[in-house]
């Protein structure tokens, strides 16, 4: 899958020493826990809560409008403990997502309008297609097309592409 070009108004961005680009109408909770990578692109409406715990977020990034990237938690002694997450390089955020995964791998593109429940594992090289819901926990293989409510197998992808 080839995403189409990225076009932006670098008067409504604000650009980092290492290229990432972030939206002026984004909301971004506890900068600090924020990591990306470089050549990151935050669109407009994105909700990052880095105050929650840490957001590592790969290079060539592209996070689209409206989604939430809020870290997983655990009860321990009846009490919250919200753990790292982790997004890969070359990963696509489609719109509207809203996405408490642990971890996201590298070459993921995941559609609009879905959601990625607590804890859950985005292996490299997958596609989680639009409008799917991957429930808590749940595992997307490497090289596999997943879709549904609930997210199941659709389809597997090969290892290599033709050019």
């Amino acid at each position: 899958m080839e995403c189409s070009p990225t076009f932006y108004n670098p008067s409504l961005y604000i650009e980092t020493n290492n290229g990432n680009r972030i939206s002026k109408q984004s909301s971004i909770r506890g900068m600090q826990n924020i990591v990306p990578a470089g050549k990151v692109i935050i669109q407009p409406g994105v909700i990052l809560r880095g105050d929650l715990a840490r957001i590592k977020i790969g290079q060539y990034t592209n996070i689209e409008e409206e989604v939430i990237l809020r870290p997983s938690y655990t009860k321990q002694k009846g009490k919250l403990k919200y753990t790292e997450l982790n997004i890969g390089d070359y990963v696509h955020l489609g719109k509207r997502s809203i996405i408490s995964a642990g971890k996201i791998g590298n070459c993921v593109d995941i559609g609009e309008d879905c959601i990625i429940g607590q804890r859950a594992i985005i292996r490299g090289n997958s596609v989680v297609l639009p409008n799917s819901i991957v429930p808590p926990e749940g595992v997307v293989p490497p090289f596999t097309v997943y879709g549904g409510r609930p997210a199941t197998f659709v389809a597997e992808l090969p290892e290599s592409v033709q050019e």
